[in-house]
């Protein structure tokens, strides 16, 4: 079998790698608290009875409610014995709301009044964290670039490497080679079809981008974009990286 075939998806690398990103923002709601201590996952280790030697007969009809008093987490009265570091890492749990019997035992999103995750909400908590971001990540002054709307996302697809230039495709399975179809460069990246390529290039000149900006054709690929948007030489930059 072909090996290139068991490789998981983009799609899916990234709902794997955001599930890690992602839970940190996710809090426990006690509501009836019906739910078994022992056999649902409510503390992100995995099912309690997995973490324990054993559970001890007498407490095997336990359920939320028996160890939530007075909003926080009361094991002392189990006879099975849960390991300290567990015990001291459930105390630290984070819960959105006292006892309520009108709701459900639930994984809450702490960031929207409502508890529900969703794309907004996840995307400017994200933009409030430090996880190797900067300035340029947030995206927030290309949307309030003056420009039609199509050269607002077509910027936002340079800026996340999601262009479908051949370097990319070629990474996944799509197409025979990586190499450049109009100048048979040997990599067709970002930067090479926007800027680099000699028909890009010879764009570029014409425009006499460089009276902007001395550095013009030395940037890395998120800071040209970044620094050629400001200013005076936006408009021109931008009408360019569209026919580029």
């Amino acid at each position: 079998m072909n090996k290139k075939h068991n490789k998981p998806s983009i799609t899916w690398r990234g709902i794997q790698h955001a599930i890690t990103n992602f839970a940190v923002g996710y809090s426990f709601r006690v509501g009836f608290s019906d739910s078994s201590i022992w056999n649902i996952d409510w503390t992100q280790l995995g099912p309690l009875c997995q973490l324990v030697p054993f559970v001890n007969i007498s407490d095997s009809a336990m359920c939320l409610k028996d160890v939530w008093e007075d909003g926080m987490w009361n094991l002392q009265g189990l006879a099975t014995m849960i390991p300290t570091d567990i015990v001291q890492y459930i105390h630290q749990l984070p819960v959105t709301n006292n006892l309520d019997v009108r709701l459900t035992d639930a994984w809450t999103w702490r960031h929207a009044k409502k508890g529900e995750y969703t794309c907004s909400s996840g995307y400017y908590w994200l933009l409030q964290q430090n996880r190797d971001w900067n300035m340029i990540c947030n995206m927030n002054w290309l949307w309030r670039l003056k420009v039609p709307s199509k050269l607002q996302h077509f910027l936002w697809i340079c800026f996340h490497n999601a262009l479908p230039i051949n370097a990319r495709q070629h990474h996944c399975n799509m197409v025979a080679s990586p190499s450049c179809t109009r100048c048979s460069s040997p990599i067709e990246d970002i930067l090479q079809r926007l800027r680099d390529c000699p028909h890009s290039r010879e764009l570029w000149l014409r425009l006499n981008m460089r009276r902007y900006n001395n550095f013009f054709f030395e940037f890395d690929v998120n800071v040209w974009l970044h620094e050629m948007t400001k200013g005076t030489s936006a408009i021109f930059f931008i009408t360019g990286v569209w026919y580029a």
